[in-house]
């Protein structure tokens, strides 16, 4: 095992402690996806879960480069009724591909700080990434 197959899979251990109730999937050739079935949804939004869809920039570039896209499930709603800011239904954009066809919506998300170690715990990691998605959809 190399040095990026080593922090994907430090990653994916990560992501494992912090939600024990979702089932993780990932892309076990080319680490280009990560898949979480039972992301948790702060309190502002209507449904209590959504999938989770994060496309990775894969084990043929360095870890330096950032997640490429997020995506949540189709139809997601604040608790007022209105429909989510930043989460489209339909479409992408940004060369973010539309997977609105798999049921979901792309989530509008730029990550400002990006500073993985290859000691995953010490620098930015999926944890934290899965962490910043939380707290954006909380302000939303």
């Amino acid at each position: 095992m190399n040095k990026i197959e080593a922090w994907y899979w430090g990653n994916l251990q990560l992501l494992a402690n912090q939600m024990p109730d979702s089932t993780i999937t990932y892309d076990d050739e080319d680490c280009q996806w990560i898949a979480i079935d039972k992301f948790p949804l702060p309190r502002n939004v209507m449904q209590n879960r959504s999938r989770l869809f994060i496309l990775t920039p894969g084990l043929d570039k360095p870890i330096t480069q950032r997640p490429e896209a997020f995506y949540l499930d189709i139809g997601l709603k604040h608790r007022s009724g209105r429909h989510l800011d930043h989460v489209f239904n339909q479409g992408a954009a940004h060369g973010c591909v539309d997977l609105s066809d798999y049921g979901y919506a792309w989530f509008c998300l730029l990550l400002d700080r990006w500073r993985p170690s290859y000691d995953v715990v010490s620098g930015d990691n999926y944890a934290t990434v899965v962490n910043t998605i939380f707290q954006q959809l909380n302000t939303l």
